[in-house]
């Protein structure tokens, strides 16, 4: 009976009525208690202020969207260039080429096969020496088929003045200028030495370095083209002592016991290339001097190779 008076005390005391205020703290908040609704004119003021919230946003959103997806329309990643993104120049291998086309004529130029032939080989240069062209319509044809390559300039040419007569073709040389080498400036330098006067001809090369290095304003050059320094025209002695090899300035990047003929019976590096300048020199790449073969490289019995040129073409690369 005790416990059951104690359990109905309990009872009364819950249903007993709180009373009004037990406490009050910071100005107006009461404990247990809610708070006194406020006025009605505050819902209203809320509302209204809650409607011109959304109505500014919706609005501006629905008439200027570029507020979330911006000012103009997005750029397409794949156009950018280079340039735009601050990535410096491609720093990528030129490729330079020296071909004697044995007699270039209008003959040569009117026969399509061997023109696509030539064009082919001509087309894996960045800088090409073309020899033995005999008719400006020979060349127009093979320049014709060509694509322009964008990658050099050609601010400035030279004719070696040749005023005593010691060349019997004049060497002549293009300055170019790149942005896609280390070497930014250099001259190459086409040469067909004479086959009677191969030694005295190669000699004189030197002075023609000396004339293009002060004339076009840099040591970077470089000699391509038909040396005829081998075989019957220079025996292995006169070209170790020759000018262009005793003097240490320059360096040959295709060697004697390289064949750059297109016979089966002939054996001679004919065909070389001659660096000068130190930027240029150390830009080449280790191993890129080699000889094309014609045979090999465009599928050709020797006949059809010997029919483009009797010379193969040679190929360098520099960084």
């Amino acid at each position: 009976m005790y416990l059951l008076s104690k359990l109905r005390t309990a009872s009364a005391v819950l249903k007993a009525r709180i009373p009004g205020k037990v406490a009050v703290r910071h100005g107006g908040w009461v404990y247990r208690r809610p708070a006194d609704d406020p006025p009605k004119y505050i819902y209203r003021v809320a509302d209204f202020m809650g409607f011109l919230m959304w109505y500014w946003i919706l609005y501006h959103v629905w008439h200027e969207p570029e507020h979330l997806v911006g000012h103009f329309p997005y750029p397409d990643p794949s156009k950018w260039t280079d340039a735009e993104l601050g990535i410096p120049p491609d720093q990528s291998t030129l490729t330079i080429g020296s071909f004697d086309i044995d007699h270039l004529n209008n003959q040569k130029a009117s026969n399509a096969k061997i023109v696509s032939q030539i064009v082919k080989v001509l087309r894996g240069f960045d800088i090409a020496v073309i020899l033995d062209v005999r008719t400006a319509d020979a060349i127009n044809v093979v320049l014709q088929a060509l694509n322009k390559n964008d990658k050099l300039s050609a601010p400035q040419v030279r004719a070696f003045p040749d005023v005593n007569n010691k060349f019997e073709c004049d060497p002549y040389a293009v300055l170019f200028h790149t942005t896609h080498s280390v070497v930014s400036s250099f001259v190459v330098v086409g040469v067909h030495l004479r086959p009677k006067k191969t030694l005295e001809e190669m000699n004189n090369l030197v002075k023609v370095y000396d004339d293009m290095a002060a004339a076009l304003h840099t040591q970077n050059v470089l000699f391509a083209g038909d040396f005829k320094a081998d075989c019957t025209h220079m025996t292995e002695a006169q070209f170790k002592n020759s000018s262009l090899v005793t003097d240490h300035r320059f360096t040959f990047l295709i060697d004697m016991n390289v064949d750059t003929t297109a016979s089966d019976n002939t054996n001679c590096a004919y065909d070389r290339f001659v660096v000068a300048g130190r930027e240029l020199t150390a830009a080449v790449v280790q191993g890129s001097a080699r000889v094309i073969n014609l045979s090999k490289a465009l599928h050709l019995t020797t006949d059809e190779a010997e029919a483009v040129s009797d010379h193969y073409p040679i190929e360098m690369k520099i960084h």
